[in-house]
């Protein structure tokens, strides 16, 4: 008998360590290799849903998702109905599409958690990000500096590297496909390069160098979005007083002011243009409020208030918004509750949004509230899930399965913290 037990232990503790095995090598190679990922990462998340089947049975996200899922089916059905040929030239063969990209994501979430609880895990995970970036800071030196431009393709097709040539008013986009996608992930890995500048070790010089890079090509992606997460998640992370951030943000401030007044400066910086990100200069100092956002959150409010219910389908708004008139060439709402709410409806929007609310505001109060759990790895999970929230609202880069899976299992993460603070297990965090 006891030897029976010691096996059953043995097979128990192989299957843990396979799904975070799994797990690692999934998150190492999303931003690079997706098929090789997706493969390790339906493995551990499969192994994990039964591991942890009965507490995922009991856990409220379950129905909250549930929910949303037979809401999105009903939407699906729903928009079978409408005849777009009256309205649009549209063939509604991609809805089912979008919608199975969901489901997915939603057992991401549901599986990883119990799986996130462990601290040792979680660190691991950061870990693996970070080295599954290096590819990434390759790509963009290898673009803006050395002029490789792509795609590269292998496997048949199956990994592309998109290196696209920059042109004038474009940003980096790395082996992404849009500048956007790039800024969203380099700037959501920032936080994690942070924890290593902790190490006392020979690693010290070189994670402070590869932390500057991700920082740097960040801002050369030209995003709005990347300079106010940094603005965020900097104080955030690095416990900035609330004095001293304000008087970097006035200080900030009288830098971009001169900058917009300076032509001395231009002269003089035109020489280093290869280097300097002057583009997001001119990008920051020149926002108004007629930009092409607000033109197209306008015609997304008037299409949700038509369909508020089951909303019109998954990737119906390109063709609805030209023929509302829009002028700008959109392929999405830009906004995470408004592209839901066209998609699929402002029930099923706003239970998505509001669990997502939750967790981030559960996870902040465990986190910076809480002694147990006041830790830069606790924050770094937060800042990097609010860098991805933050992008949402000006942008719709979840449609990139790699942001999305990256978004999905840091959401996880912050549950995990969650529910180890209920379980009330101290973490010790190992510097």
């Amino acid at each position: 008998m006891k030897n029976i037990i010691k096996i059953s232990q043995l097979n128990n503790l192989n299957n843990y360590k396979i799904k975070i095995f799994c797990l690692l090598i999934s998150v190492f190679f999303l931003p690079s290799a997706l098929p090789i990922s997706l493969i390790f990462l339906l493995i551990s998340i499969t192994l994990s849903i039964l591991k942890f089947r009965n507490l995922i049975l009991r856990n409220q996200f379950l129905y909250i998702y549930l929910i949303c899922t037979g809401l999105m089916i009903l939407s699906y059905l729903n928009s079978k109905s409408i005849d777009y040929q009256n309205i649009i030239e549209f063939e509604n063969n991609l809805s089912s599409i979008d919608l199975a990209n969901w489901i997915p994501y939603f057992l991401c979430f549901l599986g990883f958690q119990y799986l996130l609880k462990n601290n040792r895990v979680r660190k691991y995970v950061g870990i693996f990000l970070l080295l599954g970036t290096v590819p990434v800071i390759f790509s963009c030196i290898s673009q803006y500096w050395f002029k490789w431009y792509g795609p590269f393709t292998t496997m048949n097709n199956l990994i592309i590297w998109f290196q696209r040539s920059i042109q004038e008013g474009e940003g980096v986009t790395g082996l992404f496909n849009n500048p956007n996608y790039a800024a969203i992930w380099l700037t959501a890995i920032w936080p994690f390069s942070l924890l290593f500048q902790r190490l006392r070790n020979k690693l010290t010089f070189v994670s402070l160098g590869f932390s500057s890079l991700i920082f740097y090509f960040s801002l050369l992606t030209n995003s709005r979005n990347s300079f106010l997460c940094f603005l965020i998640i900097i104080p955030m992370m690095l416990r900035l007083k609330k004095i001293v951030y304000l008087r970097s943000l006035v200080g900030l401030s009288i830098i971009i002011f001169l900058i917009k007044i300076s032509d001395l400066f231009f002269k003089i910086t035109t020489k280093f243009s290869d280097f300097i990100p002057l583009l997001l200069f001119n990008k920051i100092t020149n926002i108004g409020f007629d930009s092409p956002r607000a033109e197209i959150f306008k015609k997304a409010f008037y299409l949700i208030s038509q369909r508020p219910i089951f909303g019109w389908g998954a990737k119906t708004f390109p063709p609805l918004y030209k023929k509302l008139g829009g002028v700008w060439d959109v392929q999405h709402t830009h906004n995470f509750f408004l592209e839901l709410s066209h998609n699929y409806g402002l029930i099923v929007a706003g239970l998505i949004f509001l669990s997502i609310i939750y967790i981030m505001s559960t996870s902040f109060r465990v986190i910076f509230y809480s002694s147990n759990f006041n830790n830069l790895e606790n924050k770094a999970w937060f800042s990097s899930s609010l860098v991805c929230i933050i992008f949402q609202t000006t942008d719709f880069t979840l449609y990139d399965g790699k942001i999305c899976i990256l978004f999905w299992i840091l959401l996880a993460g912050l549950r995990g913290i969650v529910i180890s603070s209920e379980d009330q297990i101290p973490e010790k965090v190992e510097s």
